[in-house]
C-alpha cells in the first residue's frame, strides 16, 4: 500500500538527506514523498516500511529511499539511504519502447 506524505512524515535520517541535497543543488525541485507499507516476507507480520522522495533537478530524476522493518531481524537497511537517479531523455526511451508500463509493473504498482 502506499500514500502520499509531506517530507516531516519521512524518518529525519531522510529528510536530512533531501535538506542536504537540496542545499547543494539549489534548483532541485521535490515532487512528492511517498510511504509503502509491503509485507515481502513469508511472516506476513512482518511490515517493511520505505519512505521515497522524488526529486527533479533540471533534466535529471532521483528518488532517494529509505526503509525500516517491524521485525529488527528484518532491518537490513536501515543505515543506508539508497539513491536512484535517470537523465529524462533516457527515461523517455524506455518509457516509448515499452509502450508506457509493463505488465508486470502493472500487477506490483507499488514497486513503480
Amino acid at each position: 500500500m502506499s500514500k502520499e506524505i509531506l517530507l516531516y512524515e519521512a524518518p529525519n535520517r531522510l529528510q536530512e538527506r533531501v535538506k542536504d541535497y537540496m542545499t547543494k543543488y539549489p534548483h532541485t525541485s521535490l515532487l512528492v514523498v511517498k510511504r509503502y507499507d509491503d509485507t515481502p516476507f513469508k511472516d506476513k507480520t512482518v511490515i517493511q516500511t520505505r519512505y521515497v522522495v522524488f526529486l527533479e533537478n533540471g533534466n535529471l530524476l532521483m528518488t532517494l529511499e529509505y526503509g525500516e522493518s517491524s521485525d529488527p531481524e528484518y532491518d537490513w537497511y536501515r543505515d543506508e539511504i539508497r539513491e536512484s537517479c535517470m537523465i529524462a531523455a533516457y527515461m523517455k526511451v524506455f518509457w516509448k519502447k515499452v509502450g508506457g508500463l509493463s505488465n508486470d509493473a502493472r500487477l506490483y504498482p507499488t514497486q513503480v
